[in-house]
């Protein structure tokens, strides 16, 4: 069992809500393809939920992004608006091992225009990677907890308790 399970198997939720002054600039899924290559950390699953500055809502699973390009999806999403209208179409669909299309919505439900959401599914030693990324892009952490689940699919409403916005004007 790695460090950042403890003995009931749990795994680390890592949320964080990107604000319209944000400056998403790929650091995010570098810092997930470093550790999905050189560490000894796991993603098991990763979801980002947006709202574009016209309101229009973009979404990506990780779980789901797997069976086409994985973390290249990631990248996709981001630069690629055709490729993200596809992708948030998936995650709007349900399928097996996906988050839920009405969990996915909610949480877009929260998002002012020009915001977003991303949660991160982790197993093995803590690694301030994703950290540093999202604090270099201007993301706020507004979770950070072990949860007993190995899928985002599995935490449900959960998931949108803890993507909401945290302190006033937020």
């Amino acid at each position: 069992m790695t460090t950042s399970e403890d003995a009931l198997g749990r795994a680390r939720l890592k949320v964080w809500r990107f604000g319209p002054d944000a400056l998403p600039t790929g650091e995010l899924v570098g810092a997930a393809e470093r550790m999905a290559v050189a560490g000894p950390v796991r993603i098991e699953d990763a979801l980002c939920v947006a709202r574009s500055s016209d309101g229009e809502l973009a979404a990506i699973d990780l779980a789901l992004a797997r069976a086409g390009g994985g973390l290249s999806d990631l990248l996709d999403f981001r630069l690629a608006p055709h490729r993200r209208r596809a992708l948030t179409a998936r995650a709007l669909t349900t399928r097996p091992h996906g988050v839920a299309p009405s969990i996915v919505c909610a949480i877009g439900d929260t998002l002012e225009p020009g915001t977003a959401v991303v949660a991160f599914l982790l197993t093995g030693p803590a690694t301030p990677l994703l950290d540093d990324a999202v604090a270099r892009c201007d993301g706020q952490i507004v979770a950070d907890e072990q949860i007993p689940a190995r899928t985002l699919a599995e935490l449900g409403v959960l998931l949108v308790e803890r993507s909401a916005p945290v302190g006033p004007g937020q």
